[in-house]
């Protein structure tokens, strides 16, 4: 029985997100304070800075050499250590391959791939995370509490900045659902519908069972990260489709 104390609980937990995002909507819509211009600079800010240094802080927290033993040995494990944020760089650079450059060989498409994960800093903040926590992990150390203070203070605006931005991209469209109901009808039943199906399958494929396979679906039907449309904003992938999901 779910009570009203854990209904505040969620409530309490996703709110500050929303902060942030009606800021950047009544920024635009209604103090005037940023031009189309502007927008799209603190979209770059968030996409080159604030979300590599949040990857960064959060890569280089995690128990490494524990997330690939779990990886091989309990594939519900992953989604408790795997960093999103890289999983969704990827994905992101891969629409924008298959989308826009339609290579004629498989070497023009992993040129083009290469070109955009080298020119993508959340790429380097993800590897570089990872080797830093690895070796932490190995000599058993930690970094010094000047380089840590560092990378936190612009990590913990990773978030925060992300949601401003899709404030301010919400505010600039001329409907508050801009790829309009057939997309939204579509992306809610891909989410809400196919994806928990589709993870349920899965699960039971690979032998998960009770409460590992709840979570599970219940991940497969949450939205999708932040920097799924910073980065499809930065790299024009449908950010309306994106925004609006």
């Amino acid at each position: 029985m779910i009570s009203w104390g854990d209904v505040y609980k969620v409530g309490a937990a996703m709110a500050p997100l929303y902060v942030p995002l009606l800021l950047g909507f009544w920024s635009v819509r209604r103090w005037h304070i940023f031009t189309p211009e502007q927008c799209e600079a603190v979209n770059r800010l968030v996409a080159f800075f604030a979300v590599p240094f949040f990857t960064f802080g959060f890569t280089i927290n995690d128990d490494v050499e524990a997330s690939a033993v779990d990886v091989v040995d309990e594939p519900s494990n992953t989604f408790v250590h795997l960093p999103p944020q890289f999983n969704d760089d990827e994905q992101a650079n891969a629409t924008t391959v298959v989308t826009a450059a339609r290579p004629p060989s498989i070497w023009a498409l992993v040129k083009v791939v290469l070109h955009k994960l080298g020119r993508n800093p959340n790429a380097y903040a993800s590897v570089g995370g990872i080797i830093v926590a690895s070796i932490a992990n190995r000599l058993q150390m930690s970094l010094p509490i000047i380089i840590e203070n560092s990378i936190a203070i612009m990590a913990r605006c990773g978030n925060g900045l992300a949601m401003f931005s899709m404030g301010l991209f919400m505010a600039q469209q001329d409907n508050l659902i801009p790829c309009g109901a057939g997309l939204t009808f579509l992306g809610l039943v891909l989410k809400f519908v196919l994806g928990p199906i589709a993870m349920t399958i899965g699960s039971i494929a690979v032998g998960l069972r009770g409460d590992v396979v709840r979570v599970a679906i219940i991940q497969a039907a949450v939205p999708q990260s932040i920097t799924s449309f910073i980065f499809a904003k930065e790299y024009g992938l449908h950010p309306d489709v994106l925004s609006t999901a």
